[in-house]
C-alpha cells in the first residue's frame, strides 16, 4: 500500500536525472548513487501516469542500480 501524502510533493524528475548526471561526470560516486537510490525510491510512490511517463520500471531499476554498484564498488558484491 503506498502511503498518503497530505501535501502533494512536486519533484521535477528530469532535472534529478540531470543532477545525477553532473554527479556521475565529477566522479562523486558515492553521492550519484545516494541520488539514484532517492530516486528510485521516490518514484516507487509516484502515481502510474508519472512512472510511465518517466519510463520507469521497479524491476528494471533495481538491476540497474545493483549492477552499477557492483561496477563501482566491486567488493560489495556477495
Amino acid at each position: 500500500m503506498k502511503p498518503s501524502f497530505s501535501t502533494p510533493l512536486s519533484i521535477d524528475y528530469n532535472s534529478f536525472q540531470e543532477l545525477i548526471e553532473e554527479l556521475l561526470e565529477k566522479n562523486d560516486y558515492k553521492t550519484a548513487m545516494l541520488m539514484k537510490q532517492n530516486y528510485g525510491l521516490l518514484m516507487s510512490f509516484e502515481p502510474e501516469e508519472t512512472v510511465q511517463c518517466h519510463h520507469f520500471n521497479i524491476d528494471i531499476w533495481q538491476e540497474n542500480f545493483r549492477s552499477e554498484m557492483f561496477s563501482i564498488y566491486p567488493e560489495r558484491k556477495i
